[in-house]
């Protein structure tokens, strides 16, 4: 063996500029294999957590961790907590009266308890809710005031609004009514606009409460797939009665019960090969 060749073992034998070569082609490997574990590190973890409305106690004991760009779906019988829930990842539970909560709820490294700066941590963590709600003035301003409190500049504001009225697929039906009414617009129309409102200002994680229960098959089928999309960059957390849809978006299912998680799976697992005979009972019972 010469002085500038490097015996790996008695068969291969590489030049240093080989042996260069190969070191950035593993190292090149080792990034991608971290990469992919950042891409699904833990964004959502909760301990023990447990919720009271005074003295009522509406969640107990809850375990959970949300990976990122993932969608992730909540279901249940009505009433067992599952928006308690979803609406606690965001502080918005702590606005009632009442309400107080034990355990730990990290979200992007945050514990939501020890939040000081409410309106940037819901910038992070924005939310769709049940029923659209625009706001009562133009399209364009409702897509641009939460941007100008925030500082953007006009110019900057606009040209968000209009990427994101396109990301939505509205922005070719609107873009000569932007400084209408967002109320004359279809029920599936105005949901898609507070998405896009949501979306304007870059969260990282979506939150959405029964967003398509209101909506005809054809606006369902339309927000399910912009959810799909954005997951590829987001983690997504869903509240949803139709397990049809749980089971087409999702790819983790967390089926409550009584202010419990009963159960905490990949979907297809958890519809088809439950662990807890309660999980089996409300899939055959909801499904038919």
């Amino acid at each position: 063996m010469t002085n500038d060749t490097v015996a790996l073992d008695d068969s291969i034998h590489l030049t240093e500029s080989e042996l260069l070569e190969l070191e950035a082609v593993l190292t090149g490997g080792i990034h991608l294999q971290k990469t992919a574990e950042i891409a699904k590190e833990t964004v959502i973890r909760v301990e023990n957590l447990s919720a009271y409305f005074g003295h009522k106690q509406v969640l107990n004991h809850l375990q959970l961790e949300i990976k990122d760009k993932e969608i992730t779906a909540l279901i249940g019988p009505s009433g067992c907590g599952k928006t308690t829930f979803l609406r606690t990842l965001n502080r918005m539970s702590h606005t009632v009266p009442g309400f107080r909560h034990e355990g730990t709820v990290n979200v992007l490294g945050q514990d939501v308890a020890m939040v000081r700066d409410v309106e940037s941590f819901r910038r992070a963590v924005g939310m769709l809710f049940q029923r659209p709600n625009p706001f009562p003035m133009s399209i364009m301003d409702n897509l641009t005031l939460a941007l100008k409190l925030f500082g953007v500049s006009k110019k900057e504001r606009v040209e968000i609004a209009k990427a994101k009225l396109d990301e939505v697929g509205l922005y070719d039906d609107l873009k000569d009514r932007l400084h209408q009414s967002p109320f004359a617009l279809s029920g599936g129309q105005q949901q898609r606009l507070c998405l896009a409102r949501a979306l304007a200002v870059q969260p990282k994680v979506l939150l959405l409460d029964e967003p398509a229960s209101a909506l005809d098959p054809k606006s369902t089928k339309l927000l399910e797939d912009l959810f799909v999309r954005l997951a590829e960059h987001m983690t997504i957390v869903i509240v949803t009665h139709n397990l049809a849809q749980a089971k087409r978006i999702a790819k983790r299912t967390a089926f409550m019960e009584a202010g419990e998680i009963v159960e905490f799976e990949l979907t297809d697992k958890l519809f088809y090969h439950p662990n807890d005979p309660r999980t089996r009972v409300y899939v055959e019972e909801q499904i038919g």
